[in-house]
């Protein structure tokens, strides 16, 4: 990989990661500004929408939940995974990922329950997007990240995962129940495979 040297992240990888984020942020500004001059898409929507005042009370006060939540989960996690005497690369993929990635599966039932399918998977794609390019790049950037070469196997189950999405994007635009069944089955396959 270009942006690993040594076994380590470097700050230039950092760096990398950082400026891929912000240009990633400006073009969805850009697009979503060029975009709004058309028709609003909730404009046969008759619900009254709340006060910006509240939304944004009741936004930061779910986020501070959710943030609390997830880090009590991933705390106890970890302590029990530990005294379990399960390794440190075991519990990041395992129960540290499942515990971060709590928020984010509320979040989309949530929202999938709502009918706001867009904000579903944008909430996904954009958790993992912020993840590897801000919070990896950011940490790189503070100081160089030792790189485990065992994790590079779990790289490509990344790289793999998220290719095997965009053929759902052609067929329908949409992942019905069989879709979803077979990407559950594909995890769990990768879970016994780091488990055993």
């Amino acid at each position: 990989m270009m942006l690993v040297f040594d076994d380590a992240v470097p700050r230039a990888g950092g760096f990398a990661l950082l400026a891929a984020f912000i240009t990633y942020i400006v073009a969805l500004v850009w697009q979503a500004s060029k975009s709004s001059g058309g028709e609003d898409d909730d404009a046969e929507n008759n619900e009254v929408p709340k006060p910006l005042s509240s939304s944004v009370c009741f936004a930061v006060l779910g986020a501070s939940l959710i943030v609390a939540g997830g880090g009590i989960t991933v705390t106890s996690a970890v302590s029990i995974a530990l005294a379990l005497g399960v390794t440190e690369r075991v519990i990041g993929l395992t129960i540290v990922a499942i515990g971060t990635s709590l928020p984010e599966f509320v979040t989309s039932l949530v929202a999938c329950k709502k009918g706001e399918n867009a904000i579903a998977i944008g909430d996904v794609i954009g958790s993992n997007i912020f993840n590897i390019t801000f919070v990896l790049g950011l940490s790189g950037l503070i100081m160089p990240l030792a790189i485990d070469r065992n994790l590079f196997l779990d790289v490509c189950v990344l790289i793999i995962g998220s290719l095997a999405v965009l053929p759902l994007a052609f067929t329908g635009r949409r992942i019905v129940r069989l879709e979803g069944l077979l990407m559950v089955l594909m995890y769990a396959a990768y879970m016994v495979y780091v488990m055993k």
